[in-house]
């Protein structure tokens, strides 16, 4: 029991640790990135708890749940919005991972989406001529911008309400549109950075965790955001930022933007 106490203790440890500034790459990165994980295989050790000479193990799994919920508990669950109004818009995010489906699969999942806008991520060819052949996509997304690609950087954006001055840039992949809502004009930015690089030993092993590309690609993001932030109409960002809310990364990237 003593043994199974310090392995849960040592996980609380962690996730306390991942809580202050770290260094977000390397090994200690790769650490915080799988924090998350850690805690949850130590669920295997948690039939010990009931033992009777397992209190220090309860103690344990009592301070992990608590850890558990402030560090991660925002990614489990997240409270319902309010009612959604008449203006309001309903946006939706679809990251189409490039050949993990079928083309007449992502056309099917987005004919049951009844959201104002959809933007896609990692859009090739063949799934946008499947959009673009879909008599009830094209009903009920008469404007669109699509930007497709073989690889993993293609955009694009299923609107309801008229599309303005669509652009692509790369490098990373950005497409900013203007759509007329209901309640004025928005701009939109739409971002998908590649994900960091995670370097693997024997048997698939994660060894290494190098974020230097994404933390250039973030910041050419933001760059862009403030850009159209510098405009009259407010701004929504949305996409696929390969980036987790445990990251360190992730509060500098996401700083301001509520008051977009």
């Amino acid at each position: 029991m003593t043994v199974a106490a310090i392995v849960v203790g040592a996980v609380v440890i962690l996730d306390l640790a991942t809580a202050i500034p770290l260094p977000a790459d390397g090994p200690i990165g790769l650490i915080q990135l799988f924090a998350v994980h850690l805690s949850l295989l130590t669920l295997v050790l948690l039939p010990l708890a009931v033992r009777r000479d397992a209190r220090w193990l309860r103690l344990a799994f009592v301070a992990l749940a608590i850890t558990g919920a402030i560090r991660f508990g925002s990614e489990w669950w997240s409270p319902p919005g309010p009612p959604v109004g008449e203006t309001d818009l309903r946006v939706a995010s679809f990251n189409l991972e490039v050949g993990s489906r079928p083309a007449a699969e992502a056309v099917a999942f987005l004919r049951d989406l009844d959201v104002d806008l959809v933007a896609l991520q990692e859009l090739t060819p063949r799934v946008a001529d499947a959009i673009a052949a879909d008599p009830v996509l094209a009903t009920r997304f008469p404007s669109r911008a699509m930007f497709p690609d073989e690889d993993v950087i293609g955009l694009g954006i299923l609107s309801r309400a008229p599309l303005r001055e669509a652009r692509f840039e790369g490098g990373p992949s950005r497409l900013i549109a203007s759509v007329e809502d209901t309640a004025g004009p928005l701009r939109l930015v739409v971002v998908h950075p590649l994900a960091p690089r995670l370097t693997r030993g024997p048997l698939g092993v994660p060894t290494d965790y190098s974020i230097t590309t994404r933390t250039e690609a973030l910041a050419r993001i933001r760059e862009t955001i403030g850009q159209e932030q510098a405009g009259d109409a407010p701004v929504v960002v949305i996409g696929d930022i390969n980036t987790a809310p445990t990251e360190p990364a992730f509060e500098p990237f996401i700083a301001g933007f509520e008051d977009s």
